[in-house]
């Protein structure tokens, strides 16, 4: 889904943070692919359990998205 959308709406804004902070569907691409690759470089791959100990938040997203990118099971849990 995150491929596609940059693909088709590369410019368009896909989300909205607290703070202002915004992502149009190629920053998100860019920033999950930069996520992907961290997560890659410690030895996660496809099917690892990635356990995200993480409050709700950009980076929250970045990793999830970086995780599925390369096939990683996310197991989300509340830091709070």
């Amino acid at each position: 889904m995150l491929r596609q959308g940059a693909e088709r709406h590369p410019d368009r804004r896909l989300a909205t943070f607290e703070g202002g902070t915004t992502w149009t569907w190629s920053e998100a691409l860019r920033l999950a692919q930069g996520a992907a690759q961290i997560l890659q470089d410690q030895g996660v791959g496809r099917g690892d359990r990635v356990a995200l100990f993480m409050e709700n938040s950009a980076e929250l997203l970045q990793v999830w998205w970086g995780a599925s990118l390369i096939g990683a099971v996310i197991a989300p849990r509340d830091s709070g």
